[in-house]
């Protein structure tokens, strides 16, 4: 701001829409010892058009000062928009990673029941037919035990 307001007394300086910006940023520092936040509406450097603000202000005591920062929340949407913008990226590659692996390890588990299945199912099929001993042997007739006296 500089020269032009220095040494001048703004408390009851107003933006256009007339809120009375001193009197919150004043507010904000003494709500707490901690300090506190505002809004209002104060023009960028260089230009004239009020724009919205958020601001934090603190009381430093031993010299009585206001001490206020802030920024324009436009600055701050852009910020949140960027951030949220990453936060979905990750979020969505972090599920396509996920699906794949599912998908992996559903295919793995597939293939070991059926190997498992194959493992019950190679006694049983052999088990079916009670020539099964003897196939191959193109139907000869097995020799019969001798009698016993």
């Amino acid at each position: 701001l500089g020269a032009k307001v220095e040494g001048k007394r703004r408390i009851d300086d107003k933006d256009s829409h007339g809120g009375s910006y001193m009197q919150e940023v004043f507010k904000g520092a003494t709500s707490s010892p901690e300090g506190g936040y505002s809004n209002f509406y104060f023009p960028k450097p260089g230009e004239t058009e009020d724009l919205p603000k958020r601001g934090y202000s603190m009381e430093f005591k031993p010299y009585g000062w206001i001490i206020c920062t802030g920024t324009w929340t436009d600055y701050i949407d852009a910020a949140v928009a960027e951030h949220e913008a990453k936060a979905d990226e990750a979020l969505w590659h972090q599920i396509a990673v996920s699906v794949v692996l599912l998908i992996v390890l559903e295919a793995l588990i597939i293939l070991w029941g059926m190997n498992l299945a194959a493992g019950f199912a190679k006694p049983i099929g052999s088990a079916h037919s009670p020539k099964a001993p003897y196939a191959g042997r193109h139907n000869r007739t097995v020799p019969s035990a001798p009698a016993r006296h």
